[in-house]
């Protein structure tokens, strides 16, 4: 069905650290789907508050069009919301504020360095 990232929300950081240690074990069902990078979120954008730690996943598009599914091919568990990046709430935000897409992302969104990464899995 084609490539897609999606924005994964857990309940908090401590769970989503946890979550990350589970997936970095690989008890994952396949490779459709892996996990990309941390984001922390710069600017509040819904469904996520300023300042929290968000997981990108990329892969097959269809994988990752309900919790269970993503959950299953990533060998995780308590995820709270998936959100396409590419959403057409965001895109429609983008354009009423005139900015490009990818610099909306940049506006609300910043990857975590792989040293904060590290740190973060400690």
């Amino acid at each position: 069905m084609g490539y897609q990232e999606s924005f994964i929300k857990f309940k908090d950081e401590k769970t989503l650290v946890q979550e990350l240690r589970r997936y970095e074990k690989g008890e994952k069902d396949s490779d459709l789907v892996r996990i990309v990078c941390v984001d922390r979120v710069k600017k509040q954008v819904f469904p996520f508050k300023e300042g929290e730690l968000v997981t990108v996943v990329g892969g097959d598009r269809g994988q990752q069009r309900d919790k269970k599914r993503i959950q299953n091919e990533l060998g995780i568990r308590n995820i709270v919301d998936v959100v396409f990046v590419d959403n057409p709430i965001y895109w429609e935000m983008a354009e009423d504020k005139g900015v490009r897409f990818t610099a909306f992302l940049k506006e609300h969104f910043v990857q975590l360095s792989k040293d904060e990464y590290e740190e973060l899995l400690k």
